[in-house]
């Protein structure tokens, strides 16, 4: 299922808020990856958070006092180590750091985070996908999603609508 949210509605205006609030907890997670020498990082990872926050840095070396995380999908990513007294000033920065909650996006489309079944198995689908697009915002579902929209400011649209506002992708 694919929607639209037209500039100039509440649910627009909204999720205008959200989605600078999302740029401002991107934009302080790089301030303090940056001051730290990162050359890149990880924000916030979890079934929940969709921006924000820090989960891991990347440097090309392993500082000092450093655990290496996520090491199946990546390569020189870091975190400081939670145990050593040393780091308890930049856990807290880090722990500090805002985090914007899937539950934000889904009070304001109405979603709730449900079990989809599918032939393939079992999704567990804690919010929609979302994005900004020529002056509107899409929302994606699984199509086995239960989705009760109420909400007259978001407009279901056909996939190839979807397509041709995003450019073709899905």
């Amino acid at each position: 299922m694919r929607f639209k949210i037209l500039k100039g509605t509440e649910t627009y205006n909204s999720l205008t808020g959200l989605l600078d609030k999302m740029i401002a907890a991107n934009n302080e997670a790089k301030t303090l990856a940056m001051s730290l020498g990162a050359k890149e990082w990880l924000l916030a990872t979890g079934p929940y958070a969709i921006a924000g926050g820090l989960s891991g840095l990347r440097f090309p070396e392993r500082p000092k006092g450093w655990k290496k995380v996520f090491s199946k999908r990546y390569n020189d990513i870091y975190f400081p180590s939670t145990h050593l007294k040393d780091n308890q000033g930049l856990i807290e920065k880090i722990w500090g750091l805002t985090i914007v909650n899937a539950n934000d996006l889904n009070v304001i489309v109405g979603y709730v985070e449900q079990d989809i079944y599918t032939d393939r198995g079992m999704i567990w689908s804690t919010y929609p996908g979302f994005s900004f697009k020529n002056d509107m915002f899409l929302l994606s579902l699984h199509e086995k999603a239960v989705y009760d929209n109420t909400n007259a400011d978001i407009v279901e649209i056909t996939m190839s609508e979807y397509k041709s506002l995003t450019g073709g992708t899905q």
